[in-house]
């Protein structure tokens, strides 16, 4: 039993895909206000996602800034689109890194099983992510004893 125990704290330790350095740069999330949106692909769907990123993000609040040595990090990613006869399926997968190259936050954001129908499923992982960075950040805030208004 203490053998079984003991695998599962080192299986803990390792498996867990966060640092303590991240940990720490996550911790300053809520410092984030201005970011630069980054390559998202080379397709005309990647620009298209991009503008449509821009206006999420300022509806949740941030500054979106063209210069990254105006912003306080830098949004890249990629954007991998499966179009079907009758749907499209948009996933996903971004990071947020300081101006000095550190990764503070990030997230694959994939079609989960719904019974909603999603017109645009490019908007809508805009929307997505938009509003999971901001709560994320409203959190980072919050364990900072830093006051948010919702």
């Amino acid at each position: 039993m203490r053998i079984l125990i003991f695998i599962a704290l080192l299986l803990t330790v390792f498996v867990s895909n966060k640092t303590f350095a991240q940990e720490a740069e996550e911790s300053k999330l809520h410092l984030v206000q201005k970011i630069q949106i980054g390559q998202m692909g080379k397709s005309d769907e990647a620009e298209r996602f991009q503008m449509l990123l821009a206006e999420q993000l300022e509806k949740k609040g941030f500054t979106v800034v063209t210069d990254a040595n105006k912003a306080d990090a830098v949004l890249t990613g990629v954007l991998s689109l499966r179009v079907y006869d009758d749907t499209s399926i948009a996933r996903v997968t971004v990071q947020l890194k300081t101006p000095d190259g550190k990764r503070i936050w990030g997230g694959d954001f994939q079609p989960k099983r719904t019974l909603k129908r999603v017109d645009d499923t490019v908007k809508f992982r805009a929307e997505n992510i938009a509003g999971r960075l901001r709560k994320d950040c409203n959190k980072s805030a919050k364990n900072a004893g830093i006051k948010v208004d919702k």
